[in-house]
């Protein structure tokens, strides 16, 4: 009974604690539940308001350019980015439209642009808005163009985008749309694309073209391009064009080119090219750069030429030296007009030019030496018109003690 009696507290004991850990059991889950569902609700709405705030910090974020591009619709968008004034964040606005235009948005939006005006800031945009049109539609494009543009910037820039991605289409529609027998100016832009993909085909396009303004902005792309690579290559291609007239164009072209970073080798290989008009016309521009340089090589490189080509080289030594001694120039100008027979005009023009204010006597000295008539006439005008008013005294005394046409001295008589 005893027995009995330890055992039952015992038993109580136990159903008390198994009862105790059940229902502490129960009240964990119960609340761990809670606590889940209430982790989750926050977890959810910490979720909406980081992806509003992202949202939010996203748009922060964005550029002025690619707000309105997101914002605006096209034809309105373009024309807010063409009114930044940062080039660059107009760049990156233009870039982010072209993006979201379709096929069928470039004919409105270009119109749209070329509405604003045209300034010289804006080609740059023109352009990529025009190449990217080419892209997705080039006919579509250059009928545009043929139908509301008068220039020839819009034509060229789609031919030589549509020529870098199919030149035989390109090709086949200029040949289609030229009109005439003067030359295919479709092909310029043509040149132009691929010129810097195929040099090659580039110039053999050029040399069907005749003689022409199209065909000389031809040439300048052809020549840039072949030259990207150093000079041999362009200087072979000149010296081997059959068609006088187009190698002369583009040896005169290459030989300025090189000057601008070699002048004695590019008057080194002018002087041994045989096309005495493309000696001709680079002459100039060459003989100026060499006396930048060295003004005692330049003068015996002017000398060493053909009489037909040493004015031209003379112009250009004179041209520097007249700057800081007109009286050297002079007497350089005395030595080579005893010592050849070349018509010197240009040289003595430029002799009396750059004299004229810091030494007019010596200018008017040089005068009568013009074999133009009407050269003379008009310097004489020049030069007295200035020196009457900064010393009268001296261009009276100049004008009684030598041979001046009648009509000057008639002219200036009353003043």
């Amino acid at each position: 009974m005893k027995g009995k009696l330890i055992l039952l507290p015992v038993l109580w004991i136990l159903t008390l604690t198994g009862a105790y850990v059940i229902g502490s059991k129960n009240q964990d889950s119960s609340s761990g539940s809670t606590a889940n569902s209430s982790a989750s609700s926050q977890l959810n709405r910490s979720s909406s308001s980081l992806s509003d705030r992202s949202e939010t910090t996203s748009r922060l974020h964005m550029t002025a350019a690619t707000r309105l591009v997101k914002d605006l619709p096209p034809t309105e968008a373009v024309a807010e980015l063409a009114k930044l004034t940062d080039p660059l964040e107009r760049s990156r606005g233009f870039l982010a439209l072209i993006d979201h235009l379709g096929p069928n948005d470039f004919e409105n939006v270009v119109a749209a642009f070329r509405e604003l005006g045209m300034t010289e800031e804006r080609l740059s945009e023109y352009r990529l808005l025009l190449s990217a049109w080419t892209k997705e539609d080039p006919i579509a494009a250059i009928d545009y163009a043929q139908e509301n543009i008068q220039g020839r910037f819009a034509r060229e820039t789609i031919l030589a985008t549509w020529a870098q991605n199919d030149v035989e289409s390109a090709l086949a529609w200029a040949e289609a749309n030229h009109e005439g027998d003067g030359a295919n100016s479709f092909l310029v832009g043509i040149i132009r694309g691929i010129s810097s993909i195929d040099p090659t085909r580039a110039a053999e396009l050029t040399e069907t073209l005749p003689f022409s303004r199209e065909r000389g902005r031809a040439l300048g792309s052809v020549v840039r391009s072949l030259m990207q690579n150093g000079t041999e290559e362009a200087q072979e291609w000149a010296t081997n064009v059959e068609d006088e007239r187009l190698q002369a164009s583009a040896i005169g072209y290459i030989a300025n080119a090189m000057s601008r970073q070699d002048p004695e080798k590019a008057a080194e290989w002018l002087s041994s090219v045989d096309n005495t008009d493309a000696q001709r016309r680079a002459a100039e521009d060459v003989a100026q750069r060499f006396a930048d340089t060295d003004i005692e090589k330049a003068k015996a490189w002017a000398e060493s030429l053909d009489p037909a080509v040493l004015n031209r080289a003379a112009e250009g030594v004179v041209d520097r030296l007249v700057e800081n001694d007109p009286i050297q120039a002079a007497e350089w100008l005395a030595q080579i007009g005893t010592n050849s027979e070349a018509n010197l005009d240009g040289a003595i023009g430029e002799l009396i030019r750059g004299s004229a204010r810091s030494n007019p006597y010596l200018a008017a000295t040089w005068i009568p030496g013009l074999q133009s008539r009407r050269d003379r006439e008009r310097y004489y005008n020049r030069i007295f018109d200035s020196w009457i008013a900064s010393d009268e005294a001296a261009a009276r005394d100049f004008m009684n003690n030598n041979e001046i046409p009648s009509s000057i001295r008639k002219r200036f008589s009353t003043n």
